[in-house]
């Protein structure tokens, strides 16, 4: 930060393209985290200490420089993309294609993270997801085995 005035390299930063790489793994990692549920990870005995281990002594380390934990600063929060599918539906009538940018790629994940039976999704925001009609099965496609479709 003190030397390119942020916390942002890029993966093909030329100057140090290590950094940008560390950055990217670090990010990922605080993703896995949040997917499982985890603001951090607890060191067991045995465990060993990692690069990319994140611990809360770590995150707390790179807060405090302005660390960007997420590159596109327009991201937007799950509640705030359910608003917009929301909005998107009374005006199109229909859910947002998967072709529709980032709305139709964050509609697509949650159909995913259904079929999926994802359990941190399936207990905080499936019923939502219902509440509002929502269709799982676009185009009127169903998974079914092959015996129940014989």
């Amino acid at each position: 930060k003190e030397e390119h005035g942020d916390c942002l390299p890029s993966r093909f930063f030329k100057a140090d393209p290590g950094l940008g790489n560390w950055v990217l793994r670090v990010r990922q990692k605080m993703i896995l985290l949040r997917k499982r549920g985890q603001e951090v990870e607890q060191l067991s005995y045995k465990k060993k200490l990692y690069c990319k281990t994140l611990t809360a002594e770590r995150i707390e380390r790179l807060n405090s420089i302005g660390f960007v934990w997420r590159k596109n600063e327009s991201h937007k929060s799950w509640d705030e993309r359910f608003e917009d599918l929301i909005e998107y539906y009374e005006t199109n009538g229909k859910w947002p294609p998967q072709s529709f940018g980032t709305l139709g790629d964050w509609t697509h994940r949650q159909r995913t993270l259904y079929s999926k039976k994802d359990p941190a999704f399936m207990e905080e925001k499936a019923d939502r997801m219902d509440s509002i009609g929502f269709d799982w099965t676009p185009r009127g496609y169903s998974r079914m085995k092959w015996d129940e479709g014989f």
